[in-house]
């Protein structure tokens, strides 16, 4: 603090032979130009760089500031020393998408509206942390290691640089990025910054499959969960190292968490995304506040929901009035913040397996689950969630489920987009070897089907899955027969038997999803594959009445249906070509990376005369499209006169 002598101050002043009233306004002036005192937004008062490191698929309990002794993360438990560690923090959701958009708003779910992954993206109303230091002047950067995380899903906005250079377009199925790539891209960007800057970083590792990188593969053969951890941990030491060398990490705000942990087994799940037990909901969650030295622990039981408020008030952003979460700095000032309760969901039973959604309620040492079977909880007594107490705590459990029932209906639920550019059929196909199997269900749809009695088919599912994707249809079809008999009626059985069927008996797998569309009427993707087979097989008519149909009942993700109706209004010639092309260009809205709407935009040109952009949009096709799609265009009655246009075209130029 500046002291200012006022009386020399004034008589230093007179002698320059300035009033009296105006030497008063001049000192006034002076003192508070150098006492830094500042008017404006609030977030003004500081600039404070921030570095948000979220750890995908992480437990918090094989972190040893976490408990574990197996010495997985001496990274991390040696950094922790110097930050406040929340022992009981909880996700809201098991999936990587949802929870990420949790962390990033302060938004519960049922609240920004992103339930699954792949098939959402972030709702343009909800606001994002990277938005909000956009506006206060930082500049922002994010290094993402999985395509579940692209661009496409919503969670870019704000961001100056979305690094999601590990991804290649004209490649199918799921991608990702080890941590040593990631970081390595981060702190290059890092070292390059002079003003305040927002750096979110993305690590992917501990994710299935397990393939820790060596020497840590051959280290942990027998764990290669616990060896991801200790890969990704390594890594994140290197770069904290690196970064330390150039940049005074003590100044900077650091906030490390999970995004939902895994079961390894645990209650029959595999890896994660459907129960709601502490396996995959405990996370790991610390944060150092700049020029912070020494470690604390915080037993008070907080949620994802809190990262971003909690950075708002650290950095002076505006406080968002709606969010779901509460900032934590007054608890982290040994102040007391009110208690609450934390709701817990996982729509990926119903979206993708027609199973039943799960809600849950953490309160205290309790945790409700509704399901078709309630499950109750004593966490204090009963860590493991052994022994569901729903029998002998009747009047607990009718408690909990009113207050979730009330918390539900107080929030407002943002009504999720689909995502710009999303993935293609084919890569939804190849997600499905991850558990990534495509949300494929309305979220109204009603299942008395509770997932605890069916966790057991996930794996077999998944086999099947990548039994279709090798070609080995033979053994899918064997192996989905004798899981339809342990589920029988589930829609999302029987699309997946109609797509073991779909190369070699078209038939019988349109009889599938035909079966699958009665049970349920929203189920897009049946849809989708019974139109597209349709107008593989040259029956244009067919699928475009199909197309209307699934319209009138789901939405078109895809874009396949407006494809069906636009390709048949350009073979039957009962529209203008301009007609036709405004059709198309609503498909490409929907689906930019749809190899058939090109093609047929292409035809129309072609068949209107104007030759130069139809070879421009038929070549795009090849961008969009495999080999064996395009040659089966080719050969199509309706279209083959066109590329039989494009050859002759071609040929003259020659």
């Amino acid at each position: 603090m500046i002291k200012i002598n006022r009386k020399v101050a004034m008589m230093r002043i007179e002698h320059f032979g300035f009033p009296q009233k105006t030497l008063c306004m001049f000192v006034l002036l002076f003192v508070v130009a150098i006492t830094g005192c500042k008017s404006g937004p609030s977030y003004s008062r500081k600039k404070q760089s921030v570095i948000l490191i979220t750890l995908d698929t992480t437990r918090a309990d094989r972190l040893g500031v976490y408990g574990n002794t197996a010495g997985l993360t001496p990274f991390l438990d040696e950094y922790s020393k110097k930050c406040t560690v929340f022992n009981r923090c909880d996700a809201d959701v098991p999936l990587t998408l949802p929870s990420h958009t949790s962390i990033m708003s302060g938004y519960l779910p049922i609240h920004h509206g992103v339930r699954v992954n792949v098939e959402m993206a972030v709702p343009d109303s909800v606001p994002l942390l990277a938005s909000d230091f956009k506006r206060a002047g930082y500049e922002t950067g994010a290094f993402v290691s999985s395509s579940v995380l692209l661009k496409r899903y919503g969670l870019n906005r704000g961001f100056d640089l979305y690094d999601q250079s590990f991804y290649n377009s004209l490649k199918r199925g799921h991608q990702k990025a080890i941590a040593k790539d990631t970081l390595s891209k981060a702190l290059i960007w890092l070292r390059a910054r002079k003003g305040p800057y927002f750096c979110w970083i993305h690590l992917y590792d501990p994710h299935v499959p397990y393939e820790p990188p060596e020497p840590f593969g051959s280290r942990y053969k027998k764990d290669p969960y616990d060896g991801e951890i200790a890969y990704m941990d390594s890594q994140l030491g290197a770069f904290w190292k690196s970064l330390s060398a150039s940049v005074d990490t003590n100044k900077l705000l650091t906030v490390i968490c999970g995004d939902h942990g895994e079961s390894l087994g645990e209650h029959g799940e595999l890896d994660h995304g459907i129960f709601l037990y502490q396996s995959t909901m405990h996370v790991p969650f610390m944060i150092h506040e700049p020029g912070q030295r020494e470690g604390r622990k915080i037993n008070t039981r907080t949620g994802l929901i809190d990262v971003a408020p909690t950075i708002r008030e650290e950095t002076g952003l505006t406080a968002v009035a709606a969010v779901d979460g509460q900032s934590l700095v007054p608890l982290m000032k040994g102040k007391e913040v009110r208690k609450r309760a934390f709701l817990l969901e996982s729509m990926n039973g119903l979206m993708t397996y027609g199973w039943a959604p799960l809600y849950g309620l953490l309160e205290g040492n309790f945790k409700y689950i509704r399901a078709p079977r309630p499950e109750l909880y004593n966490l204090a007594e009963d860590p493991l969630e052994e022994h569901n107490l729903i029998s002998s705590m009747p009047g607990k459990a009718d408690e909990l489920k009113l207050t979730m029932s009330n918390m539900m209906e107080s929030i407002k639920t943002e009504e999720a987009e689909s995502p710009k550019n999303m993935a293609s059929k084919e890569e939804l196909k190849q997600l499905a070897s991850l558990g990534y199997l495509g949300g494929t269900f309305s979220s109204d749809t009603v299942s008395n089907r509770d997932p605890k009695d069916y966790i057991f088919l996930v794996k077999p599912i998944i086999e099947a899955n990548i039994l279709v994707a090798g070609g080995e249809e033979k053994k899918a079809q064997v192996l989905l027969k004798d899981i339809a008999e342990k589920d029988p009626d589930n829609p999302f059985i029987l699309f997946l038997q109609g797509q073991a069927y779909q190369r070699t008996n078209s038939d019988k797998a349109m009889d599938f999803w035909k079966r699958a569309i009665k049970l349920d009427r929203t189920y897009q993707m049946a849809w989708t594959e019974l139109v597209v087979t349709l107008m593989n097989e040259g029956r244009n008519d067919e699928a475009a009445k199909v197309a209307e149909q699934g319209l009138e009942s789901c939405s078109d993700r895809l874009g396949v249906l407006h494809l069906a109706i636009a390709e048949q209004a350009f073979i039957e010639e009962k529209e203008t070509p301009q007609a036709v092309l405004g059709r198309i260009g609503e498909v490409l809205e929907l689906n930019p990376d749809l190899g058939r709407a090109y093609m047929l935009r292409g035809l129309v040109y072609f068949k209107s005369g104007r030759p130069k952009q139809a070879r421009a949009y038929l070549t795009e096709v090849w961008n969009h499209s495999t080999l064996e799609e395009v040659n089966r265009w080719k050969n199509d009655k309706a279209l083959k006169l066109a590329f039989d246009m494009q050859e002759k075209a071609l040929q003259k130029k020659r």
